[in-house]
């Protein structure tokens, strides 16, 4: 999402292996969000992604035995990836 859109998500319980990517003002809002694994977060030019504090734990969750990415990143002035509940991360390197 990019330019200020903006996804209401409110029955959005998992995103196993998905990616959020927020850019120019757009926003979520998931405040059921509670299962991320493998999940990857992008947000840059002053965008605030704030995952519920029930997001408490993070797996890797490789799907294969290849090497694969997973990625928590917020680039620019004011960019926020916000996980206040997260206590554990497994898995990855």
């Amino acid at each position: 999402m990019s330019g200020g859109a903006h996804a209401e998500l409110g029955a959005l319980t998992r995103l196993e292996r998905g990616t959020i990517d927020l850019s120019g003002g757009g926003t979520v809002n998931a405040p059921q969000l509670t299962e991320i694994d493998g999940a990857s977060f992008f947000v840059q030019d002053g965008v605030t992604l704030s995952l519920p504090a029930t997001a408490t734990n993070y797996s890797f969750a490789s799907t294969t035995d290849s090497w694969e990415y997973r990625t928590f990143r917020a680039v620019g002035a004011g960019s926020r990836l916000e996980i206040p509940g997260l206590k554990e991360i497994l898995g990855g390197a």
